[in-house]
């Protein structure tokens, strides 16, 4: 029990500051004996001073004189002594209960703790071929198949966050790698493209059988022995299908950056798809794979990253050898004229367009075409005239686009392309379906009839609903760039 704050009684001369605490020691001894009111204390006596009451007065400013104090002893009663008691008891029972718990969590987590000890970690040694990898790869992030697709190891985002808080970023472990050489999981990269570091690991992805089941594992085959005869030590392998293949190469980039390679890299990717289109090689797609992962960065701060194209990491580990002599490209090189594709001009004969005149077609009644077309289709539905006069239109198409076939995205349009899609479009014109929309399944049946009896080329048929009309596409998706001024054309405008 404290009357007076102890920073106040410093204040207090020494002789004051002795009495009051006295007055006070005797004071606490009578509260506990009970005797307060036997004998006057060191307090009473205190306060009956004038020099204490003036320097108490002193120390708390009061105005109506000194402070009063009662000396009269307070004892508890029953009530409040059982009050006292009850809370007491209550008070060692929470107290008791507290510490159980905290017995019973800390227990809980030492267990979890050796459990968490006690688990193998799978760790691995480095060997010649995970060392060579990890040494042409992004350091950073790498790819992994899982229900969802290939998804990189760390987001975008987290990227950014560890970088800039410098957390450290986690690395592709080596036992890891060796579940991949083993089939176990599959793994996938991004290229190298620090300034800093001289080479990238580069993957050639030549497809068959994918989104428009084109091509074939034999053809695959051929255009990587294609390659080979550019690059004799090009090291390929299957697939992860088994269909298409795999070539991996090389890139001695010097200290160029992550842009600067991934722009060399899109004109190797064109100049690939113009050799396979020169051999007319039976394969979907060619593609460049592993392209940089590029960091943009001011100030040891990254402000933003793109990531690159994954590829897959080789897998045939038992073939190191051939990894290490693969073909190596400089980066100088794919930037040079060696590596550019020139489009092969197509010479026509210009004509007047006054004399340009579109042929008269004359149809035939609706005939349903067989699921088995066999021999010529001409004289049943679409008459000798109607495919004599393919070569006008393939004409007049060279006259609208030039020299040069339209592009439909990452697809070539040819004349003859063109050319028997307008004569199946003017003949449809006149022989609709009932509710006046374009017969695509007749169409398409017809053009394969048109094929298997030799009257066209064999291009392929592929409908275009967003573009509304019909058209033969050696690999394309969408032509749309040939919607301009069929529908006049259909019409005989």
């Amino acid at each position: 029990m404290s009357f007076f704050p102890s920073r106040k009684l410093a204040t207090c001369t020494e002789s004051a500051a002795m009495s009051l605490a006295a007055g006070l020691k005797d004071l606490v001894s009578d509260l506990k004996q009970g005797n307060r009111a036997k004998k006057p204390s060191a307090m009473d006596m205190l306060l009956e001073s004038p020099a204490a009451c003036q320097e108490l007065t002193s120390m708390f400013g009061t105005r109506n004189g000194p402070p009063k104090f009662s000396t009269e002893c307070v004892t508890p009663g029953p009530e409040q002594m059982a009050q006292t008691s009850d809370d007491a008891v209550a008070f060692r029972e929470y107290l008791a209960k507290r510490k159980e718990a905290r017995t019973r969590t800390h227990a809980i987590a030492r267990s979890q703790k050796k459990l968490k000890k006690s688990r193998p970690q799978r760790r691995a040694k480095k060997t010649v071929a995970t060392e060579w990898l990890k040494a042409l790869i992004c350091p950073f992030v790498f790819g992994e198949r899982t229900t969802c697709g290939i998804r990189p190891s760390l987001t975008k985002e987290g990227l950014i966050g560890r970088w800039n808080l410098r957390l450290g970023l986690p690395s592709l472990p080596n036992y890891r790698l060796l579940d991949h050489f083993q089939k176990q999981d599959t793994l996938y990269y991004f290229g190298n493209g620090w300034h800093f570091c001289k080479k990238t690991l580069v993957m050639i992805d030549i497809d068959v059988q994918k989104a428009n089941a084109l091509g074939s594992a034999e053809g695959a085959k051929q255009f990587a022995n294609h390659l080979k005869r550019y690059w004799s030590n090009l090291y390929f392998e299957p697939s992860t299908n088994g269909e298409g293949i795999h070539a991996y190469f090389v890139l001695w980039k010097w200290n160029a950056g992550a842009k600067q390679v991934n722009a060399a890299l899109k004109r190797l990717e064109a100049w690939l798809r113009s050799e396979a289109q020169k051999m007319n090689a039976d394969v979907e797609e060619v593609e460049i794979k592993g392209t940089c992962l590029d960091l943009v960065s001011d100030g040891g701060k990254v402000q933003s990253v793109t990531y690159g194209s994954f590829a897959k990491l080789p897998r045939d580990a038992s073939r190191f050898g051939e990894w290490e002599d693969t073909t190596v490209l400089r980066l100088q090189d794919l930037e040079s004229s060696q590596y550019d594709v020139v489009a092969q001009p197509v010479v026509v004969e210009p004509e007047p367009k006054a004399d340009v005149k579109l042929p008269v077609i004359v149809t035939t009644p609706k005939t349903e075409i067989s699921k088995s077309v066999g021999g010529s289709v001409s004289g049943q539905v679409i008459s000798d005239e109607e495919l004599a006069s393919i070569p006008q239109y393939e004409r007049l198409y060279r006259e609208w686009v030039g020299p040069h076939d339209l592009m439909a995205g990452k697809f070539r349009v040819t004349a003859h392309d063109f050319a028997v899609a307008m004569v199946l479009l003017r003949h449809f014109k006149t022989d609709p379906n009932s509710d006046g929309s374009l017969p695509t399944r007749r169409v398409a049946k017809l053009w394969k009839g048109l094929v298997n009896a030799g009257d066209c080329l064999g291009t392929r048929f592929k409908w275009n609903r967003g573009a509304r009309f019909c058209v033969s596409l050696p690999a394309a998706r969408n032509a749309s760039l040939l919607c301009c001024g069929t529908e006049k054309m259909a019409s005989g405008g």
